[in-house]
């Protein structure tokens, strides 16, 4: 995932969040779908503690507010090494 692409899923979210009067949430497919990863990837961000997520059964569901977290912190960390690498060409 690019910064661009992060940043483009982050105010999706927000803006399709304010839809909501309670807080909605994703199964660990859908996550996948929306970050277009594997949704093993997913998981093992869960299992990681990278993404919070609810245990119901033998599923996962994410809540709105923890996607938004995990992307705010992957954004973070693309623009880190975006800059990095400026830093190291110029």
């Amino acid at each position: 995932m690019d910064v661009q692409n992060a940043k483009d899923l982050y105010h999706m979210a927000r803006f399709f969040s304010s839809w909501y009067s309670s807080t909605p949430c994703y199964s660990v497919e859908k996550v996948a779908r929306l970050l277009k990863v594997k949704p093993e990837t997913v998981a093992s961000y869960i299992v990681s503690g990278k993404l919070n997520a609810e245990k119901l059964g033998n599923t996962y569901k994410i809540p709105l507010e923890d996607l938004l977290d995990f992307l705010e912190i992957q954004i973070r960390g693309l623009e880190l090494r975006r800059e990095r690498r400026c830093q190291s060409a110029g």
